[in-house]
């Protein structure tokens, strides 16, 4: 049961835009969102802060910007967002808002929750499987889970079919640019093995087991 909140009380929230992303009013566009916390302290501490964030992503929908896939790390979310400036500068305000308000009444406490400022870069649409891919890897780069399906903090299990995506979710257009479920599951997989790889330490090979180049210009 979720507490009553105030539609009047909205957290300002600056577009966050870089001049050369910028894009114009009633046009629509593919958005990569990010926001961090306001202060030291983790936002997303346990299921039920994770509950609360969905909830109040379900409301932001309301102002006309869909929402394709999302991430939660304990400081900080992570979406894919498509719609209209307008629309996407509202739902994010909506999203902050009743988030805040919530945690606020579920701690006694006051003030903002989450930093200001998102950050929103415009991503292209030859990007999109690119951009799914990095959100559903975060979790597991962050050295969070052991794998990206560990847990519901992100939308990775809707892409993949291994949960029922919730109707303000949408996956079918970015799994059809992407290929399906079984191809996005192989990129996420990809990229987790590269990033394992990358993170090993360089073991130094001795100089007398160091193989001669066997063409030898001489010959």
């Amino acid at each position: 049961m979720r507490p009553p909140l105030d539609p009047e009380l909205l957290i300002d929230d600056d577009l966050g835009f870089a001049p050369e992303q910028d894009y114009r009013s009633g046009d629509d566009a593919w958005i990569r969102i990010t926001q961090r916390s306001a202060g030291i302290q983790p936002v997303f501490t346990d299921e039920e802060r994770l509950s609360f964030f969905r909830d109040s992503l379900a409301q932001a929908t309301s102002t006309g910007m869909e929402i394709h896939a999302y991430c939660v790390q304990p400081r900080r979310y992570h979406l894919l967002v498509r719609g209209e400036r307008d629309a996407v500068a509202r739902g994010v305000r909506e999203l902050v808002s009743v988030f805040t308000q919530w945690i606020n009444l579920e701690t006694s406490g006051r003030g903002p929750v989450l930093h200001a400022r998102s950050e929103r870069e415009i991503v292209r649409e030859t990007a999109l499987s690119k951009t799914l891919t990095e959100i559903h890897t975060i979790p597991v780069e962050a050295g969070r889970l052991d794998r990206p399906d560990a847990a519901s903090w992100s939308s990775y299990g809707c892409y993949v079919g291994t949960e029922v995506p919730p109707p303000w979710l949408k996956v079918h257009r970015v799994l059809a640019h992407v290929g399906g479920p079984v191809a996005h599951r192989d990129s996420v997989t990809d990229r987790i093995i590269y990033l394992e790889s990358s993170n090993q330490p360089e073991i130094a090979v001795p100089v007398e087991e160091i193989i001669p180049n066997p063409y030898d210009d001489n010959d």
